[in-house]
């Protein structure tokens, strides 16, 4: 297995900035700032405000360098950004086997969990929200005068829409 570099080998990086470098390549989070602001930068001064600033504090640079290395070590020459748009890609042709005979079919569900991840990534916001927005309706949250209101509805709609067969 690798050895992933210790992160007190990096001078002068607080653990704070070293929260705000995993939050921030973890993709965990919707916005920079929201990686930042979990990792602790809160006040109306700090980088959460900016995250470019964060980036451009030399502690970041240097660890940011040092786990660029570590991968280009890991990962035959690649650095961690390839590395991590070579995943994601591959995640784009997701398949999975069906059948007896295992036969291989797009797994459009891994696909569209890569598309969701990736999309904030390189600049796509919004889509589709998965339908998030609709509401389902459970039948016992309504009152008993309303269940029969529905209830009688419905029988007449059945009744009128639907003959039984063989009539």
């Amino acid at each position: 297995m690798a050895k992933i570099p210790k992160l007190n080998s990096v001078s002068r990086i607080t653990n704070r900035q070293k929260k705000g470098v995993a939050n921030l390549l973890s993709g965990d989070y919707p916005s920079k700032k929201a990686a930042l602001v979990a990792a602790g930068y809160t006040s109306p001064a700090s980088v959460s405000r900016n995250p470019a600033t964060f980036m451009r504090q030399k502690g970041v640079q240097k660890y940011v360098k040092l786990l660029d290395k570590e991968s280009r070590r890991i990962f035959n020459g690649q650095g961690i950004e390839k590395k991590v748009i070579e995943v994601y890609v591959a995640g784009l042709k997701a398949t999975k086997l069906f059948g007896k005979n295992a036969v291989k079919h797009p797994d459009y569900l891994a696909r569209k969990a890569y598309a969701d991840r990736i999309s904030p990534m390189v600049g796509i916001e919004g889509g589709d929200k998965g339908g998030k927005d609709q509401n389902q309706y459970n039948f016992f949250m309504f009152n008993n005068q309303e269940k029969n209101d529905f209830n009688e509805a419905f029988g007449k709609f059945v009744k009128n829409h639907f003959k039984p067969s063989g009539t």
